[in-house]
C-alpha cells in the first residue's frame, strides 16, 4: 500500500510539472518563474523570478575621454523599460535616471529618484551629456518605476572616466 501510494504522489507532481510549464520552454527560469508565481513572492523584473540587471557600456570605468558630448549607454535584463514617467508603479517596468556627478544616488524607497542637479529621466538606454568639461566625473544610472521612484531593492550602475 506504501508503495502506491508512492508511485501516487510521485505522478501527481509529474503531472502538476507538466501543466505548469506547458507552452513553456523547458528550462530552469521558467521553473523557477512559476514557482515563484505559484508562492506569490513577486519581485521585480519583466520576468519576476530574476531581478533586474543594469549595466553600463560605455563609457568603460576608467576611460579617458574628449571634453564636450559624452554618450552613456547601457543595456538592461529582466526589465522593460517605458515612457509612462509620472504614472503608477507597475512591477517590472519603468525608465531610467541618468546622473553626473552625484556622489550619492537617491534610493530612499517611496521618495523620488528624479529630478535634482545633475539628473535626467529618461525612457532612452542611452544619454548624451553635452559639455562636460576636462577633469574627473562619474555617471550614474538607475533603473527607477513608473512613478520615479528606485526599485525595491534599488538597481544601479555607475562608471567614472577622466574627461581630457
Amino acid at each position: 500500500m506504501k508503495k502506491l501510494a508512492g508511485i501516487f504522489v510521485i505522478g501527481a507532481v509529474i503531472a502538476m510539472m507538466a501543466v505548469a510549464c506547458s507552452g513553456k520552454k523547458n528550462d530552469n527560469k521558467n521553473l523557477a518563474a512559476t514557482a515563484t508565481h505559484a508562492t506569490g513572492a513577486l519581485q521585480g523584473g519583466s520576468d519576476s523570478a530574476v531581478p533586474p540587471v543594469l549595466r553600463v557600456t560605455a563609457p568603460k570605468n576608467g576611460d579617458t575621454v574628449d571634453s564636450g558630448d559624452i554618450t552613456v549607454k547601457v543595456d538592461t535584463d529582466h526589465f522593460k523599460v517605458v515612457d509612462k514617467r509620472g504614472q503608477n508603479a507597475v512591477p517590472g517596468e519603468g525608465h531610467l535616471v541618468y546622473y553626473l556627478d552625484t556622489p550619492n544616488l537617491p534610493t530612499v524607497a517611496g521618495k523620488s529618484a528624479s529630478g535634482g542637479p545633475g539628473a535626467v529621466d529618461s525612457a532612452d538606454t542611452s544619454h548624451t551629456w553635452t559639455k562636460v568639461p576636462p577633469g574627473n566625473h562619474t555617471f550614474g544610472v538607475q533603473l527607477v518605476n513608473n512613478d520615479g521612484t528606485p526599485l525595491n531593492p534599488p538597481v544601479a550602475g555607475g562608471t567614472s572616466v577622466v574627461v581630457k
